[in-house]
């Protein structure tokens, strides 16, 4: 698989194609800093040497790191508002009550060239779904919004169909925000 097929397959998998950096002296990464202001990278290698992702995504859980390649991260949050009808003038009062806890998407492709089946790839997603905790989500993106060292719990993840294409296995994974909370009560509350 070269490097033109491997992006084509993500825009088939998923219906878009995100945009390569080729790193061959003419086209190289854009002139922005290796890192974001908290701390994470903002580029990552795949597969093929010659090429980095943007905004690369990482998993970690006590010591072992996972990099996912070639991948996206989408990340969904909704205001929880409390709405009280009036009655004697009509309309509505909102009340905003807090947020809900941050949604995400992750999707993206392992490639093992030669491989027939990305056997470590998929290894891989297999150990990274069946721990049964949270774990850390590393991402340049997710940062400004989780915070560095965010938790998150992976809660659903799909291996799409890869239409015939051998050295491939597209992968979607789900994830929920696990936030500290620290409760305080008070001498009323006793």
């Amino acid at each position: 698989m070269d490097k033109e097929n491997a992006y084509n397959l993500f825009s088939l998998v998923f219906g878009y194609q995100p945009k390569p950096y080729f790193i061959d002296g003419e086209t190289d990464t854009p002139d922005v800093p290796d890192f974001n202001k908290l701390g994470s990278a903002l580029y990552a290698p795949n597969s093929f040497e010659d090429i980095v992702s943007f905004a690369p995504v990482r998993i970690k859980h006590k010591g072992r790191e996972f990099y996912l390649p070639y991948s996206t991260i989408a990340l969904t949050n909704k205001k929880i508002i409390k709405s009280t009808l009036l009655t004697a003038r009509g309309g509505e009062v909102h009340e905003q009550i807090g947020n809900q806890s941050w949604k995400l998407t992750i999707k993206g492709i392992y490639i093992e060239k030669g491989s027939g089946i990305p056997e470590t790839g998929i290894n891989e997603l297999a150990e990274m779904y069946n721990i049964n905790d949270s774990v850390e989500l590393i991402n340049p993106v997710a940062d400004y919004f989780l915070g560095a060292e965010s938790k998150v719990i992976l809660t659903k993840i799909s291996l799409p169909d890869m239409q015939g294409v051998s050295d491939a296995q597209a992968f979607n994974i789900e994830a929920i925000e696990d936030s500290e909370l620290t409760l305080e009560a008070t001498n009323e509350d006793v």
